[in-house]
């Protein structure tokens, strides 16, 4: 029995830091071979708790680069298969937790 709230899709994270190149294909791959959705993620980590540090621009950095990645990474997937169904997330949070938590719901 299927729960209605599940979701069928592969979920790949993306790390801006890397070459993202051979993942992202793997997952578009297994994507069309099982015709699932594809959703590409990058998780920025949380802001240091600090007093004596704002770490206010390099925050905005991050997040800037993850968004500029995943634009790119999704550009990627669409002309290694073009017809595939994808969504991107950029989200809050460690990247292990919350791939982790993703993939348990997909």
């Amino acid at each position: 029995m299927t729960d209605v709230g599940e979701r069928h899709e592969i979920i790949v994270g993306i790390d801006p830091a890397r070459d993202w190149h051979l993942p992202l294909a793997w997952a578009v791959d297994e994507a069309r071979r099982r015709g699932l959705a594809l959703r590409l993620v990058v998780a920025v980590p949380p802001r240091h708790d600090t007093q004596h540090v704002d770490d206010t621009s390099r925050s905005i950095t991050l997040h800037q680069t993850a968004s500029e990645v995943l634009r790119a990474s999704a550009a990627w997937s669409r002309e290694r298969y073009p017809g595939i169904d994808q969504a991107v997330d950029l989200v809050d949070g460690f990247p292990t937790p919350v791939i982790g938590r993703m993939s348990g719901l997909a």
